[in-house]
């Protein structure tokens, strides 16, 4: 599951919000409510590397933080940054494409 990102930003987008209201549910069913997650932030390539981790970690935080408020229990989510490092879109490294959040289970 991905959620997106304006340029230079940490706010999740307009876009995503609906997808953060279905995440939330999601996480909270029965099926999932003993899943752990770690919530990953990504930037295009865009700016210093070093910018780009700390924007990364931001916007995973951010996603996390709506989680937490929306009643998943914060022990179940991991946030880590990994700024420009895994472009989803490397053929256009400046991709609106690359700046996201994925949701990835790792374990119980």
């Amino acid at each position: 599951m991905t959620i997106n990102f304006e340029f230079n930003s940490d706010q999740i987008s307009a876009s995503s919000q609906q997808t953060m209201a279905t995440l939330a549910t999601a996480l909270a069913s029965p099926q999932l409510e003993d899943r752990r997650f770690t919530v990953v932030g990504h930037t295009d390539a865009k700016g210093s590397a070093v910018y780009n981790r700390a924007l990364s970690e931001r916007r995973a935080e951010a996603v996390r933080a709506y989680l937490v408020a929306h009643g998943i229990a914060a022990d179940r989510l991991v946030a880590e940054g990994k700024g420009e490092s895994e472009l989803i879109n490397t053929r256009n490294p400046d991709s609106a494409q690359n700046r996201r959040v994925e949701i990835i289970a790792t374990g119980r």
